[in-house]
C-alpha cells in the first residue's frame, strides 16, 4: 500500500504509537466485560481503554494500551502482550486523548473519495473494536469504489468479529469472556490463484524460472494494447510476439503495466526470491522462532499473526510472506525495508535488543516459557546475512502493492491473566 497511516495521523496532528497496538481481548482486565449477551445482529458497545506513551529517558517512546502504573512500574500492553517497564527507565507517561476525537481530527483530513486512506481509518478504528464505526466507512467507501477487493473483506472481517464479541459477551452456546467459539478456528490463506500471482511478481527476468503463458493470452494482449508503441504495429511484427519466450512477454506485460493478465501466466517453478524465502527465513526461523504457538502462530499473536499450520504447504508460505509484506507498524513503518534490508524492523526485532536499533518489544513470559528468544546473534549471523539477502532479491511491485484482496485474521487475544539491465516495474 503506498499509502502509511503514519501519513493520515501525522496530517492530523495525532499522536500515534510507534508499535503495533490493538485492544484487549473480552474478558481481560480493561476490557468489555463478560455478563448478559447482546442482541442477535446488534454491535457490541465498545469499553474504550486508556492509550498511553511511555517516553523513556534513554529517548525511545512505547505506546500501548496503560494496564496499570505506580511507584515501581508502568504496565502497558502491546498488541495483547502486557509488557512491564521499570519506573526507573521511565521520563513520563503520556496519555492520549480519547478514541472519538482522534477519530475526528483523522477523519477530517481525508478527502471523502479517497478510498485507500479511509481504508487505513477503517483499520484504525477496528483496531480499537469501533465496529459500528467502521462499518459506516465501509459503507461510504463501497458506495464510492463498489469494486474495492480490500473493503469488501474487511466489511466481512468486521462483521464477524463483532459478533464473535457479541457472543463473548453472554451469547448464547458462549461463555462470558470468551471472544472467540471453542475449537480451532481455521486460519485463511492465500489461493492457488493468488500464490500464482505473487510469483509472477517476483519473477527475475535474468533469471526466469518455467513459465507458461497460453497462445490467447499473447492474442489478449495484443488487443488490448495494439495501440502502445510497445506492441508491434504490422501483421508479420505481432506474429512474432507468439514466438517469444515466456520470460520476454512477460518482460513486455510489465513494460505496459499489464495486470490484468498477469495472473493467466503459468508460473511453473518457485522464483529465486521466494525460494530464498521458503528455504532461508520461513524453513530456517520464521516457523520455529516466531510462528511457534506462543508467539506470532498462536492466539496471543496481537496484531501480527502468521500461520503456523502445514508449513511447507506453498499456502502457507505465500500467505506468511504476504502478512510480512503488508504489516506496517502503528507509525506506518513497513515491517520489510526493502532500501535498506538490514535495517528492516522484522530483522532488528529478530536481533539480541542489547544490539538491536529497534528492539522486540518486551514481554512477559507466557505459561512459563521465556518471553523473548532472539532469531540472531548480531548483524554478522548467518541467518541474519540470509534474510538480508532475500530482502535484496525481492521484485518490489509499484507502490509495494499486490492486486490480493486477502486481509489477515485477527487473533481472539490472551484469556485473563496471561500475558544487468533495470527490469520495468510491475
Amino acid at each position: 500500500m503506498a499509502t502509511t497511516w503514519a501519513g493520515v495521523a501525522a496530517a492530523a496532528g495525532v499522536a500515534q504509537p510507534e508499535g503495533p497496538t490493538t485492544p484487549p481481548p473480552a474478558g481481560e482486565p480493561g476490557g468489555p466485560e463478560g455478563g448478559a449477551g447482546g442482541e442477535a445482529g446488534v454491535l457490541p458497545t465498545p469499553v474504550e481503554e486508556v492509550e498511553a506513551v511511555v517516553h523513556f529517558k534513554d529517548g525511545r517512546r512505547m505506546v500501548g494500551f496503560l494496564v496499570s502504573e505506580d511507584e515501581e512500574e508502568v504496565v502497558i500492553r502491546i498488541d495483547r502482550i502486557r509488557t512491564p517497564i521499570p519506573m526507573a527507565e521511565v521520563d513520563r507517561v503520556e496519555r492520549l486523548a480519547p478514541i472519538a476525537e482522534r477519530y475526528a481530527q483523522l477523519r477530517a483530513t481525508i478527502d471523502r473519495k479517497d478510498t485507500d486512506r479511509l481504508v487505513l481509518l477503517v483499520e484504525w478504528l477496528f483496531a480499537r473494536k469501533q465496529y459500528a464505526l467502521a462499518l459506516e466507512e465501509l459503507e461510504h467507501i463501497l458506495s464510492v469504489d463498489p469494486a474495492h477487493a480490500k473493503a469488501k473483506n474487511l466489511r466481512t472481517l468486521v462483521t464477524q468479529q463483532a459478533e464473535l464479541e457479541r457472543l463473548g459477551r453472554g451469547g448464547a452456546g458462549v461463555g462470558a469472556g470468551v471472544s472467540r467459539p471453542a475449537g480451532r478456528a481455521a486460519f485463511p490463506v492465500l489461493s492457488a490463484e493468488e500464490v500464482n500471482l505473487i510469483r509472477v511478481f517476483q519473477v527475475d527476468l535474468e533469471r526466469p524460472p518455467r513459465m507458461v503463458i497460453p497462445r490467447e493470452v499473447v492474442t489478449e494482449l495484443i488487443e488490448r494494447y495494439k495501440d502502445r508503441k510497445e506492441i508491434p504495429s504490422t501483421e508479420e511484427g505481432r506474429a512474432s510476439l507468439y514466438r517469444r519466450q515466456p520470460a520476454q512477454i512477460v518482460r513486455l506485460m510489465f513494460e505496459l503495466k499489464a495486470r490484468e493478465l498477469y495472473g493467466k501466466v503459468q508460473v511453473q517453478e518457485e522464483p529465486r526470491s521466494m525460494r530464498l524465502f521458503r528455504e532461508n527465513v520461513a524453513r530456517g526461523w520464521l516457523v520455529n522462532g516466531c510462528a511457534t504457538s506462543r508467539c506470532h502462530g498462536g492466539e496471543e499473536a496481537g496484531r501480527l499473526w502468521l500461520s503456523n499450520r502445514r508449513t511447507n504447504a506453498d499456502a502457507t508460505i505465500y500467505t506468511n510472506f504476504y502478512i510480512l509484506h503488508e504489516y506496517r507498524l502503528s507509525d506506518g513503518t513497513p515491517l520489510i525495508d526493502y532500501e535498506r534490508p538490514a535495517e528492516s524492523p522484522l530483522l532488528q526485532m529478530g536481533l539480541r535488543p542489547e544490539v538491536s536499533k529497534r528492539p522486540h518489544p518486551r514481554v512477559q513470559a507466557l505459561g512459563g516459557s521465556e518471553p523473548f528468544k532472539p532469531a540472531f546473534m548480531s548483524v554478522e549471523d548467518r541467518r541474519f546475512q540470509e534474510a538480508v539477502e532475500w530482502i535484496r532479491s525481492m521484485q518490489v511491485p509499484e507502490g509495494r502493492s499486490y492486486p490480493i484482496g486477502y486481509v489477515p485474521p485477527v487473533p481472539s487475544g490472551l484469556p485473563e491473566g496471561t500475558s544487468p539491465s533495470e527490469p520495468p516495474s510491475r
